[in-house]
């Protein structure tokens, strides 16, 4: 092993459960690390695929007393039973609430959640994020998009909160989260919906399109 740069994949590990390890550092990075999510705290995760399901998973190892995932009426198809099974203890789906923020303080509670997770990136959720956060949480934006933030600050002021850039993860990140793998606590398994020989790549961009699969696995 070079310390810091490659890692060696523990022996109780395939090759394709490693492959899911940028998920989990990214979700690892975001929640314990950056967020710095305490036991006990709760959660709320915008965004089913691959790096909202492992930033679900993170929150739960890290002690959350409830985390709600948040994803659209299609991913109750098969990435809701993903959610729940690596922690999620409620799912919303965005297109069935007629307010969704308020359906997330109802299960939260009044003063909101401690950590939003943004693993979609539309505007509108971080709209969503500064009324379902509490006083001094923290959102963690994972998420892109080139659209514009068409409202003012003064709530993220007011509510003294933190508003967290991300972008992948370090040494730290993939340390844990492989230690974490190792020891049977950090499901890399689940996730993979279905493995393909390489030539069936559009088959396998297809299925995660489509939302039918929550990770594909191409195999050379």
């Amino acid at each position: 092993m070079y310390p810091n740069c490659l890692y060696h994949i523990p022996d109780n590990l395939s090759f394709s459960e490693a492959t899911l390890m940028d998920p989990a550092a990214n979700g690892y990075n975001a929640v314990i690390q950056q967020a710095g999510f305490r036991s006990g705290e709760t959660a709320v995760v915008f965004g089913v695929g691959a790096l909202g399901l492992m930033s679900i998973q993170q929150a739960y190892i890290g002690g959350a007393s409830k985390v709600i995932a948040v994803g659209m009426s299609s991913d109750r198809r098969s990435r809701e039973a993903i959610a729940r099974k690596f922690g999620a203890t409620d799912f919303l789906a965005s297109d069935e609430e007629a307010d969704l923020a308020e359906s997330v303080l109802k299960i939260a509670g009044g003063n909101g959640v401690a950590l939003v997770v943004d693993a979609a990136g539309v505007p509108m959720i971080t709209e969503q994020a500064i009324r379902i956060v509490r006083n001094e949480g923290a959102i963690v934006r994972i998420g892109m998009s080139d659209k514009t933030y068409n409202r003012g600050l003064d709530d993220f002021a007011l509510k003294n909160v933190r508003i967290i850039g991300h972008m992948g993860y370090n040494a730290e990140s993939w340390r844990n989260s492989l230690a974490l793998a190792a020891a049977g606590r950090l499901d890399l398994k689940s996730i993979i919906t279905c493995e393909l020989p390489l030539e069936q790549y559009h088959q396998g961009f297809e299925m995660s399109r489509t939302q039918e699969a929550s990770k594909v696995i191409l195999i050379p």
